[in-house]
This record gives structure tokens, sequence and C-alpha cells, in this order.
């Protein structure tokens, strides 16, 4: 007889797999473009992630309409952040660097919530305390889309790391593209996910967003108007 557990992985799985975006035309030929660490436009260096040590960089297209984290001969890792409310349930219980609130908490709590919740909110770690994406256009809450392998996600700009780190995300943005081997305390190692945060107003997803989602799948889909609005206007 098949377990509870067993049976909840399946689904889980079968609705991540439904879920999942496609990589549009457009999107493609840019991650094909940048996927081995090109960088236009370094608006800040020397970050750390995996094995790239104080190498990887913030960067920006010429025109300065989308930023994107590059390594020197790829892209982002994904890392796990499980910082906000609940981050020791679920997933995010064996988390050994978890906060009780994330950068924008005094946001979030504007649309009813205590702060945001990994464990459901699609959202993606951006800046740390010798970068900060406003700097550059890139507002909080604003909208990231994620490409990880052959999928596509939305997220929000959700919180900033307090070190010189960069690839991390919430853990059910992580789960989604990656699978159920994404826990806390594990993400996903390999240089080859691409971070695309939009800058100015109209990337902002405060209004648009079901911030009293029940779900990742409830709220990434609430971020789809804003975010098939600004991928639609990327150029490789």
């Amino acid at each position: 007889m098949i377990s509870n557990t067993i049976i909840t992985i399946l689904l889980f799985a079968l609705l991540t797999l439904t879920h999942a975006r496609s990589v549009p035309p457009n999107v493609r030929e840019f991650y094909n473009k940048v996927k081995d660490g090109l960088c236009p436009v370094a608006v800040a260096k020397g970050f750390s992630q995996g094995a790239y040590s104080g190498e990887s960089n913030y960067c920006v297209d010429k025109d300065h309409t989308v930023m994107w984290i590059a390594a020197p001969s790829g892209l982002a890792d994904m890392d796990i952040d499980c910082d906000g409310a609940n981050n020791s349930h679920g997933k995010c219980a064996n988390d050994p660097s978890g906060q009780s609130i994330t950068s924008f908490v005094g946001e979030v709590v504007k649309h009813g919530l205590s702060d945001l919740d990994s464990n459901k909110h699609s959202f993606v770690v951006l800046g740390n305390h010798n970068f900060n994406p406003q700097s550059v256009g890139i507002e909080p809450l604003s909208l990231v889309a994620v490409i990880c392998g052959d999928k596509m996600f939305y997220g929000i700009w959700g919180d900033s790391n307090a070190a010189d780190q960069v690839g991390e995300a919430s853990i059910s943005l992580a789960t989604a593209c990656f699978g159920d081997s994404m826990t806390g305390n594990s993400g996903h190692n390999q240089h080859d996910v691409l971070y695309l945060a939009f800058p100015g107003k109209d990337a902002d997803c405060k209004d648009a967003a079901h911030w009293s989602a029940s779900s990742f799948e409830e709220f990434e889909d609430s971020l789809a108007p804003v975010g098939d609005k600004m991928v639609a206007g990327i150029h490789a």
C-alpha cells in the first residue's frame, strides 16, 4: 500500500510539473546569450556564490532594462532563503541560518501579512550591505522572472542578504524549479539559474500579488499579468 507521504510527494510533483511555465523564445534567446557569464555592464562586482568566491557580478544590459547575476563562466546557483513567517516549518525546518523577518517586512504588513512565508511565497533574494538594487531602479516586491532549466516562474524581490552572497530564493520557488530534494539546508549548486529583475514602476507587484494566497501556485499565478508584460520586452 502506498503511504500518504508518498502520495503527497507525487501530487506535489505533478502539480509543479503542470504549473511550470515554458520559457518564451525571446527569453530563451536571452538566456543562451548570457549563460556563459556575459555581463555587458556590471553595476556591482565581487560577490560570492558556490565555487565562485568574490567573482560574481550584478549585471544589466546596455539599455538598463533588466538585471541579472553572472559568474565568470555561468549564471547563478539557488541557495535557500527560509526567512520570514514560519521560517522553521515545513521544508525549512532544517535551515541553519533562517531569520524571523525579511528585509521588507514593513512593506509586506501593509498587505495584511505578518511577513513573507518562504513555504508559499515565490521570492528571490537580491542585494546585500554592499549593493542595493534600488540604486538601479529595482524596487522591493517588484517582479523577478526565474529561468531554471526548461521552466520559468515568476517571483518578487522579497529579501536581501546581509553577507556578500548572491543566488538565493524561497524554498517554494526552489522546489518548483528543482523538485523535492530542496530543503532549508540543501539547494541547487549548478550555476545555471537566470534571475531577471526589472526596474521601474511597471514591474511593481504590490497591487497585483495575491498576498493571502494559500499556496505557491496561487501566489505565483497572481504575478503573471505583470510578469508576462515584463518578459515580453526582453531582447537578446
